[in-house]
């Protein structure tokens, strides 16, 4: 192998090693046991009628969930539900969901690098047939 290959080899083998730390930590993530809600927590605001001539109300403002359910978009609101459980689910599958697309641009970004290392390492047969040390112990056949 050329000297500049090796070098590059070195550097795509450091890459793929960091590559695979940052898959652990990524893993981790998405294999944590915490239970998850698929949906959002938002702040909801209404404006009430008012009985003043001028016309303006007060504004009435709650919590509320929705999620997509079949192509759907569907608002709940949060009336009996324990709200700072909610909450923790619903964040809980935000970082799931973040982690995963990580996972997969960190997945293909690995297979590239690996696709490149393949490159760096191959040598033709002609390379074996000029001399080389390798090449003495190869046989035509």
């Amino acid at each position: 192998m050329k000297r500049a290959n090796k070098q590059k080899a070195s550097q795509l083998r450091r890459k793929i090693c960091t590559l695979i730390s940052r898959m652990e930590v990524l893993l981790q993530e998405v294999l944590r046991r915490e239970d998850m809600v698929k949906g959002t927590v938002y702040q909801r605001r209404r404006r009430r009628r008012s009985k003043e001539p001028c016309g303006k109300g007060t504004a009435d403002v709650g919590e509320a969930f929705s999620y997509s359910d079949e192509g759907k978009t569907i608002h709940v609101a949060l009336g009996g539900l324990n709200r700072k459980r909610l909450r923790e689910c619903v964040e809980n599958y935000r970082r799931f969901r973040v982690a995963r697309a990580e996972l997969c641009s960190t997945w293909r970004e690995l297979l590239a690098t690996v696709d490149e290392m393949e490159s760096v390492r191959r040598i033709r047969l002609e390379d074996l047939r000029r001399g080389s040390s390798p090449a003495k112990r190869l046989r035509r056949v």
